[in-house]
């Protein structure tokens, strides 16, 4: 069980030949992995031997050139590919994760429907969750469809004509391929949510799916003792959940937003702001993020919702909760 990154770098790619299938696995390493996982399923779950699952999984290869996971050896998948993560921090909460089982799911509009249904449960009542949506796999000759965002959400990055970006640089490139599908862009500012760029799959082009506002928690940032810092309208979405990875169970590959990591460009703003470093030292983070993550008080505003509490909401520690955005 493993998960694939499907971008590197500092920007967000725009299609290129990575959108094209990979090539299918002979059905003997096929069978093979197939095994390998069944054995690691039946030991851990204790449900005996995989003999009679594995040799129906050998009589669908030889008439399909692939295999279907039950939604029970998906989950476990799901689950181990997650405790796998070395780079995640969140992984010791693997047996949390939430499985949806949407592999029924091709078409681009509805992929994008059930992206924007994914971050309303993973925000439920504003409490994070840890989720995973697994949409349909590549098949024999037949991609699976594919979201190109990096994250669900994800702030535009609009170049501007003397090179410099409004908003996330990271995301120029997406944004530059946004425009050219046909998304009108945003108001301009720096914390424009991106659309959905998804190609169904088949022979779908990708295209632009507005996330709608319900779907998209943002939050607002203030600090506990710089009163300047309200002004510099920063904020943040709060759920990041990644959209561009593979997700390789017994040898057969899915695509899948799930938890993430966190990248902000927030460091950058508030440099440009106030004219002070923020790479010699880290410290001027520390009192936002401890003010943010300590004990927040929030309420509802226009645009998001706001974090605030008094410096007393000061803490040592550190605490996430199961697929906060720091897995």
């Amino acid at each position: 069980m493993r998960n694939f990154p499907r971008s590197n770098g500092h920007r967000t790619p725009v299609p290129d030949g990575s959108a094209v299938p990979r090539r299918d696995p002979p059905s003997y390493e096929l069978l093979r992995a197939a095994a390998d996982f069944l054995t690691l399923h039946h030991s851990e779950e204790r449900l005996g031997d995989p003999a009679h699952r594995i040799a129906a999984i050998r009589t669908e290869i030889a008439g399909t050139g692939t295999y279907r996971h039950t939604t029970e050896e998906l989950v476990f998948g799901a689950r181990v590919a997650w405790r796998n993560a070395n780079r995640c921090i969140g992984r010791l909460y693997w047996r949390s994760l939430r499985v949806r089982d949407l592999r029924g799911v091709r078409d681009g509009h509805d992929v994008a429907e059930a992206s924007a249904d994914h971050l309303r449960e993973a925000s439920r009542d504003g409490r994070i969750r840890a989720l995973i949506s697994v949409f349909a796999p590549d098949g024999p000759r037949r991609p699976g469809p594919r979201i190109w965002n990096e994250q669900l959400v994800r702030y535009a990055g609009y170049t501007r004509p003397d090179g410099g970006v409004t908003g996330d640089p990271r995301n120029a490139g997406l944004t530059g391929l946004a425009l050219r599908l046909g998304w009108p862009g945003g108001p301009g500012t720096p914390f424009d949510v991106l659309p959905l760029v998804v190609q169904g799959g088949g022979d779908e082009g990708p295209a632009c799916h507005d996330l709608p506002d319900d779907a998209v928690l943002q939050v607002e940032l203030t600090h506990p003792e710089y009163t300047w810092w309200r002004a510099l309208g920063l904020r943040w979405h709060a759920v990041p959940a990644l959209a561009n990875m593979w997700l390789e169970i017994g040898g057969t590959p899915s695509r899948w937003p799930a938890p993430a990591a966190r990248a902000s460009p927030l460091p950058s703003r508030v440099r440009e702001s106030r004219g002070k470093s923020t790479r010699s030292s880290p410290i001027w983070s520390r009192p936002l993020v401890i003010h943010c993550y300590g004990r927040p008080e929030r309420h509802r505003t226009e645009r998001g919702q706001r974090w605030q509490n008094g410096s007393e909401g000061r803490s040592s520690g550190r605490s996430r909760r199961p697929g906060a955005p720091a897995s």
